[in-house]
């Protein structure tokens, strides 16, 4: 059985450009059903990376969004907590 809801404020974080097209729910509809399964999907749509680190390279501001990615910032975190721990021993 297919059920709707309203959807008012819809705030998505997401580079998957199909979101946006004129079958955006169909789209939708596979999010939501792969987030009630309680599965974590990590989908690189490789193509448009690389028109962002592109992008990016153009705009000059790859560096700035090179460090800032999730994972590095995440890495260098640890990094200087590890550090700060063995400089202090």
């Amino acid at each position: 059985e297919d059920s709707q809801i309203p959807i008012w404020n819809l705030h998505i974080h997401s580079k998957n450009l199909k979101l946006f097209d004129s079958n955006w729910e169909k789209e939708l509809k596979q999010f939501v059903h792969k987030s009630n399964v309680g599965k974590s999907y990590k989908i690189v749509n490789r193509k448009l990376l690389l028109e962002i680190l592109i992008e990016q390279k153009l705009q000059g501001t790859l560096f700035r969004f090179v460090i800032n990615m999730p994972y590095l910032v995440l890495i260098t975190r640890l990094l200087k907590r590890f550090f700060k721990n063995v400089c202090i021993k």
